[in-house]
């Protein structure tokens, strides 16, 4: 049955999933000031110029997730 599915659509368990095309945001908080760096599935994902955190360290960065499951790290 999943040959029939359209590409961008998946089978995950009995589930189906269509993957994120847009960005999604994360956000977090860290010592203020800090620069910070964003992995994806081990892939720093830091855009030029860096994330840095503002006075009370608080920081954000929008990222792309593959299909399936993802590990996001932040340093």
């Amino acid at each position: 049955m999943a040959g029939l599915l359209p590409k961008q659509i998946f089978n995950v368990d009995p589930e189906f999933m269509i993957p994120r095309i847009e960005p999604v945001s994360i956000n977090g908080t860290v010592v203020p000031l800090a620069t910070v760096k964003v992995f994806i599935n081990g892939l720093d994902q830091s855009p030029v110029p860096d994330i840095v955190a503002d006075s009370l360290g608080a920081w954000s960065a929008s990222v792309l997730l593959t299909p399936g499951q993802n590990t996001i790290q932040v340093q």
